[in-house]
């Protein structure tokens, strides 16, 4: 047993067959004394019975892990109960039956992202009605000296009153229209003379590959701010890896970015372990789209995407399942972790060497098997990077507050997904599959 196991940690899903109180009195009665009732019993000035008598019973001699120099710590997280990142910022998670339906449902419809001139807002220091310089009182007959409803107005000219908008050749911002309450918003800006392809064109890329794998509707939504959205499938059937007790699966997802903001769409492969939500970071680079979109490029791209699963299974299947193979110590585990996580200085605040404290723990924990989720995979390179991906993108040993939970598993998701979560991840599985 994890020597976490014995400062009374209480998981929310144990190893089946290992209940928490069960466990416990196995470690009680591996520590009693071998002292029999028998020997309790014999009055003083008897003789002692045999050792053999006085042994512990062969049950008590239970092989236990070497003791490591890990601190125990109280308040161990349990694993909480968590969706994959891609889930967690979809509005739209499954239940679709067309890409329309996926793309109406997920809010991705009627963005209308369209070019408009740029312009520069030039300062003049004076009223570009009147030529009155700032701070003096406007011209008696000025239309900027008119009060708007509502507004404390002294006469005088402001800085409002005189900037100068120039329009910037060649250069258009992009402007979106929020389908829900008819307003306008700035989300980027180009220098190309055509606009974003809509997501809802785009998307009809997703009908190919469902007719061609027989693939699910899977989460969808928008992203970094409304610059572009997401939608994704689900491919029928799950990539297997091991064999028996000690197996595993993956769940294969094909992600589609819709850009609207000038940077090019992608399409990737985006494998999903279901067992706890995380996102394989294989390291695979997309396959970026044509800016144009059109039925005859759609189907190349189509295409295209299929032959990427299917030589992403291939990988899978092979260093996956040599990952799993390959035995593990405690002590590579930790410095690769102490390699992704630099441990906190010795005059670090009380709060951080907590969270050291805790995450370390959770990962032991889950490099050792000793959860439901990772049961059968203990002591591997597979369970090391597995562990790995769990702590850093559901982050278990960071509490989050009530009031900014939605906006904060928001923040995690796309770290996990495209930010320095993600990245630790990709290291991690560099170092493991060497």
């Amino acid at each position: 047993m994890h020597p976490f196991m014995k400062g009374g940690l209480t998981m929310s899903n144990p190893v089946k067959g290992q209940p928490a109180k069960a466990a416990a009195k196995a470690t009680t009665a591996a520590k009693a004394p071998a002292r029999t009732a028998a020997a309790k019993a014999a009055p003083k000035g008897t003789k002692a019975a045999p050792k053999a008598v006085a042994k512990a019973p062969a049950a008590a001699k239970t092989k236990t892990k070497p003791e490591t120099a890990v601190e125990t710590v109280e308040d161990v997280p349990t694993l909480p109960k968590v969706q994959d990142p891609w889930s967690v910022l979809a509005t739209q998670v499954n239940n679709s039956r067309s890409v329309g339906e996926l793309v109406t449902k997920a809010g991705l419809k009627g963005w209308n992202v369209r070019r408009e001139p740029a312009l520069a807002a030039v300062p003049t220091g004076k009223c570009m009605d009147c030529d009155k310089p700032a701070g003096e009182d406007h011209a008696e007959k000025c239309y900027l000296a008119v009060a708007e409803e509502g507004e404390e107005f002294d006469g005088k000219v402001d800085e409002n009153d005189t900037t100068d908008h120039v329009e910037i050749p060649g250069a258009f911002a992009l402007i979106r229209t929020d389908p829900k309450t008819g307003r306008y918003e700035a989300i980027g800006s180009t220098t190309r003379t055509s606009d974003p392809v809509a997501i809802e064109d785009r998307a009809n890329m997703l009908a190919d590959i469902v007719k061609q794998t027989k693939a699910k509707f899977g989460p969808a939504g928008p992203l970094w701010g409304n610059t572009a959205g997401f939608l994704s499938l689900r491919m029928p059937e799950r990539v297997k890896i091991g064999k028996g007790a000690k197996s595993d699966e993956l769940e294969l997802r094909v992600v589609l970015i819709c850009s609207v903001n000038g940077k090019k769409s992608q399409i990737m492969v985006s494998p999903v372990r279901p067992a706890t939500a995380t996102v394989q970071h294989f390291g695979w680079e997309p396959q970026y789209l044509d800016y144009m979109s059109n039925t005859s490029i759609r189907a190349s791209e189509a295409s295209e995407a299929i032959a990427m699963v299917q030589s992403s299974v291939e990988i899978i299947e092979e260093t996956a399942s040599k990952m799993l193979a390959t035995k593990m110590e405690l002590a590579e585990f930790n410095i690769l972790c102490n390699e992704l996580w630099k441990p906190p200085s010795m005059t670090a605040n009380t709060r951080l060497k907590d969270q050291h404290k805790l995450r370390k723990s959770m990962l032991e924990i889950l490099f050792f098997g000793e959860h439901e989720s990772f049961s059968g995979l203990g002591q591997t390179r597979w369970s090391a990077w597995q562990a790995i991906q769990f702590v850093a993108q559901h982050m278990p040993h960071v509490k989050v507050n009530a009031d900014e939970k939605e906006a904060e598993l928001a923040r995690r998701a796309e770290q996990a997904l495209f930010g320095g979560m993600a990245k630790i991840s990709a290291t991690a599985y560099q170092e493991l599959s060497k």
